[in-house]
């Protein structure tokens, strides 16, 4: 823990600001603006994670001086979301929210883990499936907007922007136990610890970083294209997820990734690691399980 903790401005803040310069360049080529600049610690798009894990790293040993942490973090997940005068300046406002789940991920037993993997992978795919298909209906049916279910996932919309305060509650309770229940049916997927989705999952920093201008430059040209039907966009956006998913994942990628942000090595093959690095610091600082 103290490694880790010694470590975080190297392995996490050094990453943040070459990526925040990265993004500065983007926006000045594309969109013609250099407003990154004015706020290095307003995190562009999805490097708000890199701000947040280097605060729970900081603070993992007095957090855990607390007395009912978990429950203290739920909560906080929740009525956080009243604050409004926290926004995402250093992540703050996801580092509050989200600090739930990395507890959970270092607090986890192996126990707890195998308990998870005994899950039917075809149950755990029927699920997430189901969990799909529902998403996809309520939409259609506006059930729910895009654009609340998008915010309430990424913990970006507060409670008191809701017509109703009881229904902003209610939704980000059932987000939080739908986060929850995903993340154990994907854990479920995962049983051989040299499988692709685990190889993929210990890897995922390059990805979670380098997705994002992908992500950016698809709907700039989604725009221009101004495509009607709904069911080519979705089959483009999977093609797209894929694609991406297996370029910024692969070992050429990964090797430019630490070369450039980190100056270190790939660490040793995956063939050689007990159980995709299910030990506690491991666990709590993926990307993918949170």
């Amino acid at each position: 823990m103290e490694k880790r903790r010694n470590r975080a401005f190297e392995d996490l803040l050094i990453p943040y600001f070459i990526s925040q310069f990265l993004w500065l360049i983007y926006q000045g080529i594309f969109n013609h603006s250099f407003d990154v600049i004015k706020n290095v610690f307003y995190p562009q798009f999805s490097l708000w994670y890199l701000l947040a894990l280097f605060i729970w790293r900081l603070l993992l040993p007095d957090l855990l001086k607390i007395r009912g942490i978990l429950p203290v973090s739920t909560l906080l997940y929740v009525f956080g979301m009243f604050c409004t005068g926290i926004n995402n300046d250093f992540a703050m406002q996801r580092a509050i929210g989200f600090l739930i789940f990395f507890l959970l991920g270092y607090f986890a037993s192996e126990d707890n883990i195998a308990r998870i993997k005994k899950i039917s992978v075809w149950l755990s795919i029927c699920c997430i499936g189901m969990s799909f298909i529902g998403t996809f209906i309520m939409l259609r049916t506006g059930i729910i907007s895009f654009d609340v279910l998008f915010s309430v996932f990424t913990h970006n919309k507060y409670i008191t922007t809701f017509e109703n305060w009881g229904i902003g509650i209610i939704t980000y309770v059932i987000a939080f136990f739908i986060a929850c229940i995903l993340s154990c049916l994907i854990l479920g997927l995962i049983n051989d610890h040299e499988s692709k989705l685990c190889i993929i999952g210990e890897n995922t920093l390059p990805l979670y970083i380098a997705h994002g201008f992908i992500v950016h430059i698809f709907n700039s040209l989604y725009s221009h294209l101004q495509m009607q039907n709904e069911m080519i966009t979705g089959l483009i956006l999977l093609m797209m997820a894929v694609l991406t998913i297996v370029f910024f994942s692969s070992h050429v990628f990964r090797k430019l990734f630490n070369k450039v942000f980190t100056g270190k090595k790939i660490s040793v093959s995956p063939k050689h690691r007990d159980n995709c690095h299910m030990s506690r610091d491991a666990k709590s600082e993926n990307p993918a399980s949170h």
